[in-house]
């Protein structure tokens, strides 16, 4: 953030397929300790189709994703 180093790349993208990367990457870190490791993406009746895009930066969400899934297994 100091000296305008820090960038936003926004962009539209899927938030389901984001997710799903995410749980690939921490899968074998949960099948080693023998864990149940899911997510479930649940719809609404009246969902539009499409609303799984999202616009904001994609790598800083899955950094939050992975900094979240990795405390889980790592305290589990």
């Amino acid at each position: 953030i100091k000296g305008n180093k820090f960038r936003k790349n926004y962009s539209v993208f899927n938030i389901k397929d984001t997710i799903e990367k995410v749980m690939c990457i921490q899968r074998q870190k949960a099948d080693d300790k023998n864990l149940g490791f899911e997510a479930e993406f649940l719809n609404m009746a009246n969902e539009l189709e499409g609303s799984q895009m999202i616009c904001c930066d994609e790598h800083r969400v899955m950094q939050v994703l992975l900094g979240i899934q990795a405390n889980a297994l790592k305290f589990t």
